[in-house]
This record gives C-alpha cells, sequence and structure tokens, in this order.
C-alpha cells in the first residue's frame, strides 16, 4: 500500500508567486500591511500634537512634567480631572528611549519598556521628535493594554553611546524634581540588585565588562553572565548614590525590557480633553510663534 488517504475535502493550492488563490481565502502580502498600516495612520492624521506642559492640555492629566504616569499625586484627591474623566490611566513615553513604541495613532500594537498599569488600558501618548534635540510635540495613540504573555529584553550592547548618554541625562534631570519618577525606579532597582547579590556569589564577569571595554563578537555571543556577577563586574554597592547607581544601570540588558501593548481603541474624549494644549512646533519643527504654519 502507498500509504494515500483519500479525504472527503479539497485542499486549495496555493501559488508560491500569487497573493490570492483561485478558490481560497486572500494571503497578506507586505503590501497588504503596509496599505492597513497608511489606512489606520489616516484615521487620525488630522489630530494635532501637544506640548508636553501646556496648562490646558496633557497637564490636566495630573503628574508633574517629567513624569511618564499621567496621574495626580495621593495627597491632589480634588484634582480637576477626577471631576472630567474619572480616574483613567495615562501615560507618556519619550521615543528615544521606547524607540518601538507605537509610530502613530491606533497602530495594533507596539513595545515599550515599562507599563504603569497591568490590568486595565490607559491613555498612551508618545514623543514625536525630528532629532534628538528637535521635539514636534506628543501625540495621543490611543486607548492601550498590556499583554503580560509577550515579554522580551533588547542589549545594552545595541544601545549606542549618545543613546545612552541622553537616556542617563534625562534621568539625573528627573532625579533632581522632588516628584521625578526615578526615585522610585532607582529604588525599585536597588533592591534588585542587593537581592541579586545575596542569592548569587558568582564572582565578577564577564571580564570585558570589568575591564570597561567593548566586547568582541565571540565574547559577545558566548559569554552570558548572571545579574549578580554582571553588578559585581560594575562595582555596584547598596549605598552607591542615585546618579551613580543610574550609570551602572544603563549598562545592564535587563534595563531594556520589553513590553507588548495592544491597541483598544481611540477616546475622544481623552483627546478633546487635552487638544487644547497644541505644540508650540509647526510640521518643519519651526516655532509657530515665529514662522507661523499649522500645529505639528
Amino acid at each position: 500500500e502507498s500509504g494515500d488517504t483519500n479525504c472527503d475535502t479539497t485542499a486549495t493550492e496555493i501559488q508560491p508567486d500569487a497573493a490570492v488563490s483561485r478558490n481560497g481565502p486572500r494571503i497578506k502580502t507586505e503590501g497588504d500591511l503596509r496599505r492597513n498600516q497608511a489606512m489606520i495612520h489616516r484615521n487620525y492624521s488630522d489630530r494635532v500634537l501637544l506640548a508636553r506642559q501646556a496648562s490646558n492640555g496633557m497637564m490636566k492629566l495630573g503628574g508633574g512634567n517629567t513624569t511618564m504616569n499621567l496621574y495626580p499625586s495621593v495627597k491632589n484627591t480634588n484634582h480637576p480631572r477626577f471631576r472630567d474623566i474619572g480616574e483613567r490611566k495615562a501615560t507618556a513615553y519619550c521615543c528615544m528611549w521606547q524607540p518601538t513604541g507605537p509610530q502613530f495613532a491606533g497602530q495594533p500594537s507596539g513595545a515599550v519598556r515599562q507599563v504603569y498599569h497591568d490590568e486595565e488600558p490607559f491613555s498612551l501618548f508618545m514623543k514625536r521628535c525630528v532629532s534628538k534635540n528637535q521635539v514636534l510635540g506628543w501625540e495621543y495613540c490611543g486607548e492601550y493594554k498590556y499583554s503580560p504573555l509577550l515579554e522580551m529584553f533588547d542589549s545594552a550592547l545595541n544601545m549606542n553611546d549618545s543613546d545612552k548618554a541622553k537616556t542617563l541625562q534625562d534621568i539625573k534631570i528627573s532625579l533632581k524634581s522632588r516628584d521625578g519618577h526615578w526615585h522610585e525606579e532607582i529604588t525599585y532597582w536597588r533592591e534588585v540588585f542587593s537581592q541579586a547579590l545575596e542569592e548569587d556569589d558568582s564572582p565578577a564577569a564577564p571580564q570585558w565588562m570589568v575591564e570597561r571595554r567593548k566586547p568582541n563578537t565571540n565574547q559577545e555571543r558566548s559569554e552570558h553572565a548572571s545579574l549578580a556577577a554582571r553588578c559585581r563586574a560594575l562595582a555596584f554597592t547598596n549605598d552607591m548614590s542615585k546618579e551613580a547607581l543610574a550609570t551602572l544601570l544603563v549598562e545592564l540588558d535587563e534595563f531594556y525590557p520589553l513590553k507588548v501593548v495592544t491597541f483598544v481603541k481611540y477616546d475622544e474624549t481623552i483627546y478633546n480633553y487635552v487638544k487644547a494644549g497644541e505644540t508650540t512646533r509647526n510640521a518643519e519643527c519651526k516655532s509657530r510663534r515665529k514662522y507661523g504654519g499649522l500645529c505639528a
């Protein structure tokens, strides 16, 4: 016997160079995906970008002008936003820190390094830049929800020195503010590193990290030290200053987690609540007051 079996249903043959089979379902090509993205982008392309510190815009959501978590402090129970939109959560992400975040409003999914709201959808804002020192404004991308089953880490070695320096600068600016969110973050990482050292007595490694130099390709691929070993290689101590710990932190892979968020809906209520606080830049990233032009 040949081992062939008869089947009552007819299989649909799909041509390798065809996007549509004669009788079967359509197969999405890369071109289709690009067109779908363009269609989603057009849905909200007429929305204005926002100024981060506008009192009639994003600042109405609460939080300081350097915080990611846009929510009033515990003491501010009479904040107007509770009357206007309730206890809705919101997060502001910088595109320099979150390069895999949503690239446009309504993007089906994205990946960010920090999620403050694990169980409920939250309003997601992304900072849009022309370059590191040229900010167009902030975009309301919609309501997103964290997908806990999908999580990854990036490598600190993939981050160039200038990006690390900018990240470190932003952390230090946050630490200078009494309400800066990095006070809490540094406390968290100090506890993580201290616990790692208590549970693992591995010696300092890898050697290239101890010697403060870049690894060669072989070392990068083959040398995988534990967190405790890498903390020792970078001379972590539990009593080091917040600024010193931040300098250590940007050299560790654990600092670059990627958490997947998925689009839920575009909430016009949120957009209308903050849209008056427009960015001061036009589409060419020039001052609207000086050069005119429509809001970016």
